[in-house]
């Protein structure tokens, strides 16, 4: 639920999503010094090589919090 569905359903996926966040959100973020951008009204994550699995794992449980 933390992606748009057509994001969703592409069969291809940059490591780049933007997602809608609140005030709220940026601010467990940031207090988990979680980089992101702001972007409209959410925020953009990009991930990279050097993520590791945990930390991504870290993210999804903030956002799903």
């Amino acid at each position: 639920g933390l992606l748009a569905a057509p994001v969703e359903k592409r069969s291809g996926h940059s490591t780049i999503f933007n997602i809608k966040a609140d005030k709220t959100m940026m601010r467990k973020l940031e207090e988990n010094e979680v980089v992101f951008a702001r972007r409209g009204t959410g925020i953009r994550l990009s991930f990279h090589f050097y993520n590791t699995e945990n930390e991504i794992d870290t993210i999804v449980d903030i956002l799903k919090s």
